[in-house]
């Protein structure tokens, strides 16, 4: 496939569609607002099979490519949460240059085939698992790289930055807290005063918290198979713990600047599925040892993530 083929197969992904104001900026808020999304309906706004359903719209109504980028984007839009239903048909019409009842008519189409599409949904509920996420790590391994936040974090004995991935945010967490047994009070101080944590705001936090805690609790968490990602939708805050939380004395600070797009995909860690007979923490070295040095196998790749 060429260059011109793959381009024009772009405008067939709602995801992928143009922006109204195309800059860096605006290309940064559109991956962020995807990645909030659930994960139900980012397939349905980047999945071949909406993909296939917009091109056969184009052929049914002899849409242009212009008209297919209109369409694409109001799909992308609606799920976004920045163009009601009953708005879409007007939209399409002045964006896409069509009379407005053509512009119901497509509309209709987009809400029969691809919104509330059952059998997209279906094949999406057959592909979840609950599993315990220590059993989940071990089985996929894949999805200890997935992104739970939005901003690079730093780990000890390792030089540069990481990605914010569930294995790097588990490694960083157990070395902070150490092997005792962690509860409420303990993931609540690490939440709000380690250095890599305690600026999260929103989402971020609310992913970060509840992967701590069904990570000490021994909980199970929603997966999906096909994907190999922890389902995010239906998380909820851990409520507070009921005293004060102080700074653990030991903390490393990990505070420091660091050059942006520098980072590295995994961190030199093992977590406890990745070695035989160990406990359920993670076997860090402390601060008053030595650091080792990075192993051989860690690979140092641009974040590819934005």
């Amino acid at each position: 496939m060429d260059s011109k083929s793959i381009n024009i197969e772009g405008y067939f992904y709602p995801i992928l569609a143009s922006l109204e104001n195309d800059t860096p900026e605006a290309r940064m808020e559109k991956w962020n607002k995807f990645r909030l999304l659930p994960e139900l309906m980012q397939n349905k706004i980047s999945s071949k099979n909406t993909a296939d359903r917009i091109r056969s719209m184009a052929s049914l109504f002899n849409l242009e490519l212009y008209q297919i980028d209109a369409v694409s984007r109001s799909i992308r839009n609606y799920f976004f949460g920045k163009l009601k239903l009953e708005d879409m048909p007007l939209c399409l019409s002045k964006e896409a240059a069509i009379d407005l009842t053509r512009a119901q008519e497509i509309s209709k189409q987009i809400v029969d085939r691809i919104i509330n599409d059952q059998l997209v949904e279906k094949s999406y509920q057959a592909n979840l698992l609950n599993i315990t996420v220590q059993e989940a790590l071990k089985n996929y391994p894949e999805l200890g790289e997935q992104l739970i936040t939005t901003e690079k974090i730093m780990l000890h004995s390792f030089p540069e930055p990481v990605r914010p991935s569930i294995k790097n945010w588990l490694t960083d967490y157990t070395f902070t807290l150490g092997q005792d047994k962690r509860g409420a009070m303990e993931r609540s101080r690490y939440l709000f005063q380690n250095a890599n944590a305690r600026n999260l705001k929103g989402e971020d936090r609310q992913r970060l918290s509840y992967i701590l805690r069904v990570y000490d609790e021994n909980l199970p968490v929603t997966i999906n198979k096909a994907t190999r990602r922890v389902i995010f939708s239906a998380v909820a805050p851990e409520p507070p713990a009921t005293s004060s939380v102080s700074a653990p004395k030991t903390q490393p600070d990990f505070s420091q600047s660091h050059e942006p797009g520098s980072v590295h995909f995994s961190s030199p860690q093992q977590l406890p599925y990745e070695r035989k007979n160990s406990p359920n923490v993670l076997n860090i070295t402390r601060l008053e040892e030595k650091p080792k040095p990075l192993p051989n196998n860690v690979v140092n790749l641009k974040d590819t993530d934005n």
